[in-house]
This record gives structure tokens, sequence and C-alpha cells, in this order.
């Protein structure tokens, strides 16, 4: 074979490499291609609600009591404001959590007089005093309830500034088993000596701080 034919020959080979090359180059690229898709998840997160509400004799059922429109406790009247030396008076009051409230528990404060006393009335404010007892299933607000209150009962028993330990009511979540409680002031026998506390007229404010349960507990 002459020079030249060996050269077509090599020169057609070496073409024929370059577009076998080629052809497996093109093969690889598409054999490293994918096919792509996609998944998603979703949630949606809310919060839960809590609201504690009060019902006292005088409330037309169960109400909410905010700082500004508070219920209203019934006690004996005319007595509550006529009260002489050793006297005693009694009003009942009802705590559960609303039909969508998560359970929780209430801490009752201790009162502060409604607006700006008068040293008279802030003399009167001083020198009543109270006790808050939990009551059993059926049981009336009165002096025989009060009076028979087992120690763990008993929520408060001291002068109006006093509260409650924390947390002392426990209430189940959406209204189950309401808590009644009732309230006893006392204007005391040694009042009598403070000629100043006639004819006053004092308005305490017990504010019932609720906070929900811890959902982990």
């Amino acid at each position: 074979m002459s020079p030249a034919s060996q050269t077509t020959t090599r020169t057609r080979q070496a073409k024929a490499l370059l577009a076998g090359g080629l052809v497996l180059g093109v093969g690889a690229a598409v054999t490293l291609a994918t096919w792509t898709d996609e998944a998603y998840v979703e949630a949606t997160f809310g919060t839960s609600s809590f609201n504690v509400q009060v019902r006292t004799e005088e409330s037309a059922g169960w109400v909410e009591g905010p700082a500004d429109a508070p219920a209203r406790l019934e006690f004996a009247m005319p007595l509550a404001e006529r009260l002489t030396p050793g006297d005693t008076v009694y009003a009942p009051v009802s705590l559960r959590t609303d039909e969508t409230s998560v359970a929780g528990s209430v801490t009752l404060a201790g009162a502060d007089p409604l607006g700006s006393p008068t040293a008279g009335e802030q003399a009167l404010f001083e020198a009543l005093t109270y006790r808050v007892v939990t009551l059993p299933d059926g049981a009336s607000c009165g002096p025989d309830a009060v009076s028979a209150a087992s120690p763990d009962a008993v929520l408060v028993d001291g002068g109006l500034t006093a509260g409650s330990p924390a947390g002392a009511v426990e209430l189940g979540a959406q209204g189950a088993a309401p808590v009644d409680l009732c309230f006893a002031v006392t204007l005391p026998r040694e009042a009598g000596a403070d000629t100043a506390l006639q004819n006053q007229q004092v308005t305490p404010v017990w504010e019932l701080a609720a906070v929900s349960a811890d959902p982990a507990d």
C-alpha cells in the first residue's frame, strides 16, 4: 500500500474513532440525566383558649367579671351596709372555665378598696376581716359551712388584704366541675372601741387571678 493510501486510511480511522467518541460522549450525558419530582407536607398550628367565669347570686348566670365591671357579691342586706361590731355576713361565688377553655387554677388576691377612700373608709377597710372556704357539693354558704370547713377547705382567713396560696382553686377544662366558694366578712367586736368607724362604707374589690394548666402536668 502506498504511503498516500496509508495516510488516507489512518485519517478515516481517526475520524471514525472521533465519531465514535462523540457518540459515546452523548450517550454518557443521557445516562447522567435524572427525572425530578417534589413532595410537600404541611401542618396548621393554633392556640388554645383559657377563660374563667364567675357566678354570684346577683349576676345573671355565668359572667366574665372584668376589672371594669366586677361581679358583685350579694351579702345579706341591709346588714352588710349596717354592720355592728361582731357581725358576720356571707356571700357565695362559683368559679368555672368556659365551654371552650383548657383547665387551670385560680389564686384569690387580697382586696383593694374601690376608688380613693377617705380616712374613715380606709379605717373600716383595715378593720374588716374575712374567711373564704370551698363548699362541698350541695352545701349552702352560711355560718354552718364556714365553721365546719376543714383546714384544707379554707383559702383565706385574715384581713381583707390577705390572699390565698397560689393556685388554690383548680378548675377543669370546658366548664367541668365548677368550684363553689363562700365569703364570710366580719367586723370584729374589738372594732367597737373605734367610734370613727361608725357611719362608714367601703367597697373591697378582689381579683381572681387565673392561670391555665401546664399541658405537661
